[in-house]
Parts: C-alpha cells; structure tokens; sequence
C-alpha cells in the first residue's frame, strides 16, 4: 500500500524548489545568452546585448506568472536576490 503522506509521483526524484542548483557570481557575471535558472523560481535571463536581469516565476491562481526583480549589478551580491 502506498503512504498518502508522499505527495510525490517520481519515485527518486525531489520536488520543490531546487536550491542545489544556485548560480556562482562568476557565471552570471560571463553567461552566455538565455535564461538560467537559479532555483526556487529564479532565474538570470541574459540578452544577446549582454542586458542581464533576474526573473521569479510564480504561480497565480494556478497560472505561471514572471516578475522581473532588476537588473544584475556589479555592485550587488547574489545573496540579496535570493533572500529579501
């Protein structure tokens, strides 16, 4: 019999968000054009101009929605985007 309390249908795989997968400073200062996620809906979206902003895509009444946060600057750290 299965265990209700396991609301997780891949066996072997983790739901949720998926911090593991954080961005070094180093590459988000160099990445390549396109979107690059960060973990727990983050994600760093380069331009081919080399624009860089941060994007948090959420769910609103069951629809995925994006917020930009800003833009990457030199002098901010990545620990404030992530932890307001």
């Amino acid at each position: 019999m299965k265990d209700p309390s396991n609301t997780d249908h891949r066996p072997g795989i983790k739901s949720g968000p998926h911090v593991e997968k954080k961005l070094k400073a180093s590459f988000v200062r160099n990445a390549p054009p396109g979107r690059h996620m960060d973990g727990g809906g983050l994600f760093l979206q380069v331009d081919k101009s080399g624009a860089r902003r941060w994007l948090l895509r959420v769910m609103v009444r069951g629809q995925r929605r994006e917020f930009g946060l800003g833009t990457v600057d030199n002098r901010q750290r990545l620990a404030h985007r992530r932890d307001p």
